[in-house]
C-alpha cells in the first residue's frame, strides 16, 4: 500500500494553475517483474476572487466574493513492469480507469445599493470519462517493508484528450509482505 502527495500539471488551457494532488494505491506482484496496481486520487485547486464597490446598472455592490473549486478524481488499474537492484526498484506501465471532473462556484454579494439583489448563489458541474494513463516511478527501500517513492502519472481522459494532466507525487509504500 502506498500514499503520496504532490502537484498536477494540467495541459488544458482553461486550467492556469498547478493544483495540489494526492494518490493512494495497492500493488500486487504477479511475478518477479510484473505488478498490478489499483490506484485512486484527486487533484484540487480553489480560486478566490474578491472585489469591492462594483458598479452594475448604476447601482453598487459593496462586496463581491466568488470561490471556484476545480477537482479531478481518478480510479485506475495498471499493469507495471518492474525491476530491482539493491534498494532501488523502477517500475513503469499503464492501464485504464475513470476520471471525474468537478467544478463548484459560489458567489456572495453584500452591501448592495437599492436595485441590486444581494445574496448567495452557486453552481456546480461534474462529468465522468473513461481514461488511459501511463505510470512510472522509482522506489527506494528503507526496510524490507517500507519504501519511499517518487512517480509520475500521465492521465488522458478519453472524452477530451486536451484535458490531460501529469501528476508528480512522492510518498511512502508499506508492504504487507517483505519486498523481494
Amino acid at each position: 500500500m502506498g500514499a503520496g502527495a504532490g502537484v498536477a500539471i494540467p495541459f488544458h488551457g482553461d486550467f492556469d494553475f498547478t493544483p495540489f494532488t494526492w494518490d493512494t494505491g495497492v500493488r500486487v506482484g504477479l511475478s518477479e517483474h510484473v505488478l498490478v496496481e489499483v490506484a485512486g486520487g484527486e487533484s484540487r485547486h480553489t480560486r478566490r476572487r474578491v472585489e469591492t464597490n462594483l458598479v452594475a446598472n448604476g447601482a453598487t455592490i459593496g462586496r463581491f466574493e466568488q470561490i471556484t473549486t476545480h477537482a479531478q478524481r481518478f480510479a485506475q488499474v495498471n499493469v507495471l513492469a518492474t525491476g530491482a537492484t539493491g534498494r532501488l526498484r523502477v517500475s513503469g506501465g499503464g492501464g485504464v480507469g475513470l476520471l471525474q471532473f468537478a467544478r463548484r462556484t459560489e458567489t456572495t454579494t453584500t452591501d448592495c445599493s437599492p436595485g441590486i439583489m444581494c445574496g448567495v448563489s452557486g453552481s456546480s458541474t461534474s462529468r465522468i470519462s473513461g481514461s488511459v494513463q501511463a505510470v512510472g516511478g522509482v522506489d527506494v527501500s528503507l526496510t524490507t517493508r517500507v519504501a519511499l517513492y517518487g512517480q509520475g502519472r500521465f492521465l488522458v481522459p478519453l472524452t477530451d484528450p486536451g484535458g490531460s494532466d501529469l501528476r508528480v507525487t512522492a510518498g511512502v509504500r508499506v508492504g504487507l509482505s517483505p519486498a523481494r
